[in-house]
């Protein structure tokens, strides 16, 4: 398995070492992101790597092939003949492919435009009738997006009034209000001052979520990824933020947020904030804060809540759609007191039709498999963990109980797709592809739990529904 170490991170690039088969005793190769043009080059060679020249024919081959996969797939998109060899495409050894985690976020239209769909599901509030015009617009990036989303958002809010809260204040006034800080009146009585010191609960809209969207719509105006025509209406919607504190993005406590009744519209324009905010990791030398591009790490929670939402809005009939934990199946005389030393098996999806179950562990990685020995295989410690929940919410040994490793499809050219009957249950790995119009995402979906639950009792389930 090819591993890599970060050695240089600055605003205009990211610089790794890379070690093939991880094996770090020799000398490493080099690999630079340009983190402005969204390119990847290769400088250095590892030790033991070579390159070669790829002539056209070859290159045209596999292109042909590409094309006739997605003609079979009902795309228009095909991908044009070259004319000229490649040059410095890299190979170990080893027969792997050098390939950078970097280029899992890689913004393409379509890829961004998911992003929205993705949002959608995990976020409702999403699906509201002044968001449609968002929906069919395109992005070059998810910053973009995320200004369009807010842009709507906010103006929305505006319209209902910003969400207000108490906040205590202490100032110094001419009458009684509130409590009385003794020990500061007392310090005005000797200065002569004939104020009291007043320490009270006012109703204020500078509280910590309307500080958040000003702080976000502060950092997407200054920045380069969104265009100038969506920048104009994030500008007229600060001059209602003029009498609200900007906060400093890393000194934010998010875990300050909490949601009711009267403020849950926010939930969605919170966490579009900390996308956008907790992004932000690359400081200019100035110190001002520059948006990183849309991580790996967002995407993996992104990813996680869209396919739990979309079973639980799309397959109603499911007698359970949630993030369930997994509880331990041990016996013996100490087994509760063992238990607190045990780690909590907590799912992503947990999906029940009557006496079958689910679970599907969600996995948003760069690499989908690892490679041992010239062999490709799947990552171990996933395949323990969703072996260890279904084994341990099996406890009948019925073998009604499957788990599915869900990958977030990549550039590899293996990815895995497999269905094995491990100790009485079936273990699986299947990949999920994001770069789709949403129709084919959503049927990759549908197709997953039709595979288990059975096709025959999905259609009388959805007739029942329907009739």
């Amino acid at each position: 398995m090819v591993t890599f170490k970060l050695i240089e991170k600055c605003e205009e690039k990211l610089v790794y070492w890379y070690y093939p088969d991880g094996n770090e005793e020799k000398r490493p190769g080099t690999i630079i992101v340009n983190r402005l043009k969204e390119e990847i080059e290769l400088t250095e060679l590892a030790e033991d790597d070579w390159k070669r020249e790829i002539p056209a024919g070859e290159i045209n081959e596999l292109i042909e092939s590409i094309n006739q996969m997605k003609r079979e797939n009902g795309e228009t998109d095909f991908l044009s003949l070259v004319t000229e060899p490649e040059h410095d495409i890299l190979y170990g050894d080893h027969g792997k492919r050098i390939c950078v985690v970097y280029s899992m976020t890689k913004d393409k239209s379509i890829f961004i435009k998911n992003i929205y769909y993705m949002l959608s599901y995990a976020f409702r509030i999403l699906k509201q009738s002044n968001y449609d015009e968002v929906a069919s617009e395109k992005f070059e990036n998810a910053q973009d997006l995320f200004a369009a989303i807010l842009s709507k958002g906010v103006a929305q809010q505006l319209k209902q009034g910003l969400y207000r809260e108490y906040i205590t204040k202490n100032e110094t006034l001419s009458v009684m209000r509130g409590k009385l800080d003794m020990p500061e009146t007392i310090r005005n009585r000797i200065q002569r001052k004939q104020k009291l010191a007043c320490e009270f609960d006012e109703l204020s809209e500078n509280n910590l979520f309307n500080q958040i969207l000003k702080t976000t719509l502060h950092y997407l105006i200054r920045d380069d990824g969104v265009k100038t025509d969506r920048k104009t209406p994030l500008k007229k919607i600060l001059v209602f933020f003029d009498r609200i504190d900007l906060l400093e993005p890393s000194g934010i406590q998010w875990s300050r947020l909490h949601y009711y009744r009267n403020n849950k519209n926010y939930e969605l324009l919170m966490n579009i904030c900390y996308f956008v905010l907790d992004g932000m990791l690359q400081t200019t030398e100035k110190g001002d804060y520059k948006m990183a591009s849309f991580s790996d790490e967002h995407m993996a929670r992104l990813y996680e809540k869209f396919i739990l939402e979309y079973y639980s809005q799309h397959h109603s009939y499911l007698t359970e759609v949630k993030a369930a934990q997994v509880k331990w199946d041990l016996i013996g005389d100490n087994a509760d007191s063992m238990i607190r030393f045990l780690p909590v098996m907590q799912t992503d999806i947990f999906l029940r039709l009557e006496d079958r179950i689910l679970i599907i562990d969600a996995k948003y990685y760069g690499r989908t498999l690892q490679k041992q020995f010239d062999k490709y295989t799947l990552h171990s410690n996933n395949v323990y963990q969703i072996f260890t929940y279904v084994k341990n919410q099996d406890k009948g040994n019925t073998g009604n109980v499957a788990g599915i490793l869900l990958y977030a499809k990549t550039d590899e050219d293996i990815t895995p797709d497999v269905m094995l009957n491990l100790g009485g249950n079936q273990i699986g790995a299947k990949t999920l592809d994001l770069n789709k119009e949403f129709s084919l995402i959503a049927a990759q979906l549908d197709k997953l739990i039709e595979y288990f639950f059975g096709i025959g009792t999905l259609c009388k389930k959805r007739g029942e529904l329907n009739g």
